[in-house]
């Protein structure tokens, strides 16, 4: 289970430093909320990853088909495989018609 970390904020969780330095008013109404404006939510995510060196062409994900054999207690948010350990599990690309 995932557990905010004591003192992080809005639906980012950010440390009050992270939001003095990342937070951002997207919609021009004069506040940085976090809590309940989607369009400063997402702006504010998305300055604090381009002030971080992302890169718009980096890959973040893959949509993938998983077969239905898989146990699901293999996966999960804290799961982490290489790209080869996953295909050895049978996990595919979604484009990839094979599975």
């Amino acid at each position: 289970k995932c557990a905010p970390a004591l003192g992080a904020m809005g639906q980012v969780q950010f440390m009050p430093s992270s939001f003095l330095k990342y937070a951002v008013d997207q919609d021009g109404d004069g506040r940085k909320d976090l809590w309940g404006n989607l369009a400063d939510v997402f702006g504010s995510a998305a300055n604090y990853l381009h002030q971080n060196g992302w890169r718009e062409d980096q890959t973040w994900g893959r949509r993938v088909r998983v077969p239905d054999s898989l146990n699901s207690a293999l996966f999960g948010l804290e799961t982490r495989k290489s790209l080869s350990a996953w295909q050895a599990l049978g996990v595919r690309h979604r484009a990839d018609a094979s599975v």
